[in-house]
């Protein structure tokens, strides 16, 4: 929807805090706040007056509500112009977090940021970044975190959360991630697995998806006519998975996609994604999601 206003929609203090950053040259920004707070409108204000006057990189972090990228994953996108709306834009790459929120992951969120702004470098140079950071800011945790990505004040504001709406805007983006997907059976032995928390034996990983299955269905009341490996293609028949991370030949995540099936003694597979292209690895994440993007079940990694 869209509603007309009278006046500026943006406070004064941004334009000159912006307009001051394009003064600077090449630089960094690291916007951060709360929940709700405009981060991500300030961060997209930033980018564009850097891009209006050279070129910037958006780099989005927020693996809540991600803008350019699927939640539970991190992004960037290279600006040439100015654009409305961030999110209209794709991320040019990306890496998979895992989870909604930094707090289980603090060390993964910050190595993924790490290896994300280095191939950025390496492809677009010393360009100027604008950050979008997430908003967990509560707590000594959460600086520390953030003292991790950059250098940052402490915020002296936090607003409360707003959990269901924010659930649903990440179920809108996880449904725009798996537009056009389809279901691919591969050999297991094909592909190497590993679960979001870093275990790379076929047989741990296959564990921890049934584990997280059965405790969907334990909490939804419900009786699962079959257990193993038929039990996630009991799930696929709903057209629910395990969300889980693709990366192609190149060692890179390309695309996000849901676990359907997972059959280590007949050696295969089932994975519900829009990428087409050889799979090398595939991450098997804590989230149950539905093919329309719902999201059903979590459990912190």
């Amino acid at each position: 929807g869209v509603e007309v206003v009278d006046g500026d929609t943006v406070p004064s203090e941004w334009r000159e805090a912006v307009s001051e950053i394009t003064q600077l040259g090449k630089v960094t920004v690291s916007v951060y706040g709360s929940i709700d707070s405009g981060k991500t409108s300030l961060a997209t204000l930033a980018a564009n007056y850097l891009a209006a006057g050279s070129e910037a990189a958006y780099l989005d972090l927020d693996i809540g509500q991600s803008s350019v990228c699927p939640p539970t994953t991190i992004g960037y996108v290279y600006l040439r112009r100015p654009v409305p709306e961030i999110s209209a834009l794709r991320a040019e790459e990306g890496e998979a977090v895992g989870y909604t929120s930094p707090a289980p992951l603090v060390a993964r969120h910050v190595e993924a940021c790490r290896r994300l702004l280095e191939r950025m470098r390496e492809r677009r140079g010393e360009v100027s970044v604008v950050a979008d950071l997430d908003g967990w800011v509560s707590g000594g945790a959460a600086v520390s975190h953030k003292l991790m990505l950059k250098e940052l004040p402490q915020p002296l504001i936090v607003r409360r959360r707003e959990p269901e709406a924010r659930k649903r805007l990440r179920e809108m983006s996880y449904e725009r991630f798996l537009r056009r997907s389809a279901v691919r059976r591969l050999q297991a032995s094909w592909v190497e697995l590993e679960s979001i928390g870093g275990e790379r034996r076929p047989r741990t990983v296959f564990e921890k998806a049934v584990g997280l299955a059965s405790s969907y269905l334990e909490e939804q009341g419900l009786i699962a006519d079959a257990e193993g490996p038929k039990l996630l293609e009991e799930l696929a028949r709903k057209r629910v998975g395990i969300l889980s991370y693709v990366y192609g030949l190149d060692g890179r995540f390309r695309a996000i996609g849901l676990l359907m099936a997972l059959n280590l003694q007949k050696n295969y597979l089932k994975i519900y994604t829009p990428f087409q292209e050889q799979i090398k690895r595939l991450v098997v994440g804590s989230i149950v999601l539905s093919a329309s993007g719902e999201e059903l079940y979590s459990t912190p990694p």
